[in-house]
């Protein structure tokens, strides 16, 4: 695996990440990030960064002391050599961050903030109480170790105050009695003892050790003989102190030998704890976010931003590539971004492939390469007498030696710094060359030739960087299916160059223009009206989609009314079933017990109020168009299809599958006496019948009563009548909606709404 990270400044990413650590070791492990090959790796430490930026975010940073690296202490534990004070004092200061990491994991959870990523880091924190206990027993947190350390301490030190008070007052005495000698009356500390400033010439009657004379010679310091041999009882009794300190720490030390090993795991913890904390803080100050990753080459990058760009100006970018468009080919002026989005996309890439999260939208898509090369900028070197143009070939000779399948590649300027024609010729061979392997590019250029090839090769997507031709300003944004116009001369009179030289310049421009700019611009435009047509077609098929959804919205909420009127149907037959079923139980249990004619007669009456009575049971097969009695809804309804094991049986308005089970075979009811002639009579137009009830009459006779009925309506002037045509088995609707159908003098016609008889009436409005 190559990367040209140095290339594309990817060391400068790590150094911002690197500063927000607070260990050396922290520091280290961030500046030596390198791209990751396993998509899993990438995944999962692109997880915890997340999880760590969530924990940011919601719950603030981790307390994490300042150079917290506490590795030579933890080194003279391993060896069980002595700590002193200083080191014991910082020791207690590690484990005390510790705790406090570990009292965060509380948080999160009460929180609900997820962290399973980053749960094993906190989860295995030792956090060495005792530890704590026990330095807190024999030293405050300045250092100083307590008077009960030991109880041989304790003797020490209060002999020590003892002795110490014992000197102060004989020195106090001393003073008193000794003024009339003394320059001073006050004691003066030489060489760490007390001594009386005596005058030079009285320095005979005091009984003591000389330490010092002062400058002038008129001074004299001495230690009286009675202070001087309190001071040994108390030098002695310091060195005393001294090494019970040292037996106090030595003990406390054999405490904390044999926890080394979880003193270095917990520095182990912090300092993952601290890189991934330190990626995140990062990733919040630049508004970074975890791409989706995949392994089949696709780049697709929304709203990218280079993050060594003033994030108040950059302007973010798009880029594409794929499977079927491998090959990016970005044209346009120069200072237009070209640059910029080659280097952003590389950078990005290498970010994303070292698990961190990237400066772009959250559904921006990256892959996972092989390698990664660039050759970007001037590579002119005095001390290696290189031109440009050898600089450039130095570097691409190294691309083209060492590129593999999967690969990204990124040249700018590709086949500049020599002559034009044999530029762009170079640049096809490379094109051709590198088209042969599964590699995914972007080049910028300014030859026309090349654009072009772009043209004419499947593989390469024609891009261009955006450009204000009125006020002559880059735009920094990628417009794709276009090539773009250098504007060198626009720009150059925009920066000030004369008129008088940018004119003649311009007369040399239209000698030397062939019919290739002005077959790439038509082309262009074509090319424009196509995408307009698409994205015209795209806005409709949203649209219809929308309209698909909402329609399939009402649909399911109908469906659910439908089903829930059924199912309060079903409950209310089953309810009245059961009820009859256990009247009719009663009843024929009466009837077997009566003897006489009228109580039979009266039972049978009241077994026929019932409605059991009429219901002829009927042997046989079941069939299509046989009469059935639908035991769960109590209804009768007439078979009208088969599928499988289920019958479709019509009762009223529903049609609704039913197994053999729940059908009893019957005979078909008895046509209710209705008189066939309908009552249609006309009088005047203002008593004209506005109803036709076509109930009992036959499928034969619907025609004739319905062509007088709407003769009678029109000649009554009636814009709106209502047709009575019942349930039934449907035959007389049929042939009333025949009628309708080919009827010029209706308008329309639809069931009757909820006061209007539903679907057992038709209301047809008349022209």
């Amino acid at each position: 695996m190559k990367f040209y990270s140095k290339t594309l400044e990817f060391d400068v990413i790590l150094n911002e990440m690197a500063r927000f650590s607070l260990s050396e070791t922290a520091k280290n492990i961030i500046l030596n990030t390198k791209p990751l090959d396993s998509i899993d790796e990438i995944k999962l430490s692109q997880a915890k960064i997340d999880e760590a930026m969530q924990i940011i975010v919601r719950s603030g940073k981790l307390g994490f002391i300042e150079n917290y690296d506490i590795k030579e202490i933890l080194s003279l534990i391993a060896s069980e050599r002595r700590l002193n004070i200083s080191d014991i004092q910082y020791l207690r200061l590690f484990i005390k961050m510790g705790q406090g990491i570990k009292a965060k994991e509380k948080s999160l959870l009460k929180d609900k903030i997820t962290y399973d990523n980053l749960k094993p880091y906190f989860h295995n924190i030792d956090e060495l109480a005792f530890i704590i206990s026990e330095i807190d027993s024999v030293m405050d947190p300045d250092g100083v170790i307590l008077d009960n350390a030991s109880e041989d301490l304790f003797k020490i030190r209060k002999e020590i105050n003892k002795v110490t008070n014992k000197r102060r007052d004989v020195l106090n005495s001393l003073l008193q009695k000794k003024a009339s000698i003394l320059n001073e009356s006050i004691l003066v500390l030489r060489n760490d003892r007390y001594c009386l400033p005596v005058k030079t010439e009285f320095k005979n009657t005091v009984a003591g050790l000389i330490h010092d004379v002062s400058s002038s010679g008129t001074t004299t310091y001495i230690e009286p003989v009675e202070a001087a041999e309190l001071s040994v009882s108390l030098q002695r009794l310091s060195n005393d102190e001294t090494n019970e300190i040292k037996k106090i720490l030595d003990y406390l030390c054999e405490t904390i030998y044999p926890h080394s090993s979880i003193l270095h795991n917990n520095l182990d913890l912090f300092v993952t704890l601290d890189v991934y904390f330190s990626f995140a803080e990062y990733s919040i100050k630049y508004d970074c976010r975890v791409p989706q990753m995949n392994t089949h080459g696709e780049i697709d990058l929304v709203g990218a931003r280079h993050p060594l760009i003033d994030q108040n100006k950059v302007v973010p970018i798009n880029i594409k590539l794929n499977e079927i468009k491998p090959i990016l080919m970005i044209t346009g002026p120069n200072t237009g971004g070209k640059t910029v989005a080659l280097k952003t996309l590389g950078l990005l890439t290498i970010m994303a492939q070292s698990g961190l999260t990237i400066p772009a939208k959250e559904s921006s898509k990256m892959t996972v390469f092989k390698g990664v090369y660039a050759d970007i900028g001037d590579h002119q070197s005095i001390i290696q007498s290189l031109s440009t143009f050898s600089g450039h070939i130095v570097t691409i000779k190294e691309i083209l030696d060492q590129v593999t399948d999967q690969s990204l590649i990124l040249f700018d300027e590709l086949g500049s710094g020599t002559d034009p024609a044999e530029g762009v010729a170079l640049a096809k061979a490379i094109l051709e060359f590198l088209m042969t392997k599964d590699i995914r590019m972007v080049l910028t250029t300014h030859y026309s030739e090349l654009k072009i090839y772009a043209y004419q090769t499947p593989l390469i997507e024609n891009a261009s960087v955006k450009f204000d031709v009125i006020n002559l300003n880059p735009l920094y944004t990628i417009e794709y299916g276009r090539s773009g116009s250098s504007n060198a001369l626009k720009i150059a009179q925009r920066l000030g160059l004369r008129n008088d030289v940018v004119a003649i310049a311009n007369d040399y421009l239209k000698e030397k223009e062939t019919d290739l700019s002005a077959s790439i611009k038509l082309f262009e435009d074509k090319q424009e009206q196509l995408e307009n047509r698409i994205k015209e077609t795209i806005l409709l098929e949203e649209n219809l989609t929308k309209e698909k959804q909402i329609l399939n919205t009402k649909i399911e909420q109908l469906e659910k009314e439908k089903q829930a009127i059924l199912n309060d149907t079903k409950a209310k037959s089953d309810k009245l079933l059961e009820k009859i079923q256990s009247d009719a139980k009663a009843i024929l249990t009466l009837l077997k017990e009566a003897k006489a004619p009228h109580e039979i007669a009266t039972l049978k009456f009241e077994l026929n109020q019932l409605g059991l009575a009429d219901l002829d049971e009927v042997e046989g097969e079941l069939k299509i168009g046989d009469h059935v009695f639908i035991k769960s809804y109590n209804q009768k309804g007439i078979i009208i299809d088969k599928k499988k094991d289920d019958y479709m049986v019509k009762f009223g308005t529903f049609e609704l599958p039913f197994s053999a089970s729940n059908l009893t075979l019957t005979t078909a009811p008895k046509p209710k006496h209705q008189p066939k002639q309908t009552k249609v009579v006309v009088q005047t137009s203002s008593q004209t019948a506005y109803e036709l009830d076509l109930r009992g009459v036959r499928y034969e006779e619907v025609k004739g009563l319905y062509n007088k009925f709407i003769d009678n309506a029109i000649i009554g002037n009636l814009k709106e009548v209502r047709i009575i045509h019942g349930y039934g088995t449907g035959a007389v609707k049929k042939a009333l909606y025949e009628c309708l159908k080919i009827d010029k003098n209706i308008e329309s016609y639809r069931y009757g709404g909820e006061y209007e008889g539903q679907m057992g009436v038709t209301i047809v409005t008349l022209k």
